[in-house]
């Protein structure tokens, strides 16, 4: 889905920075933490274009804005592969009938997909990578 910061539920975070909804082709995943009693997978990454817009808090170098996102009321999972390069483009899916979602994530040496009821992008960090974006 195109308009992905549609789906959180407080996507002005993302959308204030970027005017609608940032591109998840070529998201360096960092850590993917999920909680069994809390039911939600936590992806922390990397996206691969930067903002237009930039916070007078950041650094005048940052080049590059992390975000942690949310997957909540997680229903199934299921994840193959993690490297040192998780380079993954992340498609979601709205089932509008079912009011569900379908993250699906896909690189060369991780796949995940994830059934969830709710997204949401928790924090954002910019900072300075000497490294470009690498796109899949």
């Amino acid at each position: 889905m195109k308009d992905w910061t549609r789906l959180l539920r407080s996507p002005e975070m993302v959308e204030d920075l970027y005017g609608d909804s940032p591109s998840l082709e070529g998201f360096l995943l960092s850590e993917l933490r999920w909680s069994h009693q809390d039911k939600y997978f936590e992806l922390r990454g990397t996206l691969a274009a930067f903002p237009p817009v930039r916070r007078p808090t950041w650094e005048g170098d940052a080049n590059r804005l992390a975000i942690r996102l949310i997957l909540e009321g997680v229903i199934s999972h299921d994840i193959k592969g993690w490297g040192f390069d998780n380079t993954v483009t992340i498609e979601i899916e709205h089932d509008q009938e079912e009011n569900i979602l379908y993250v699906r994530g896909h690189g060369e040496e991780l796949t995940f997909e994830v059934i969830c009821d709710g997204l949401d992008v928790t924090e954002i960090f910019a900072y300075h990578s000497p490294d470009p974006p690498v796109l899949n």
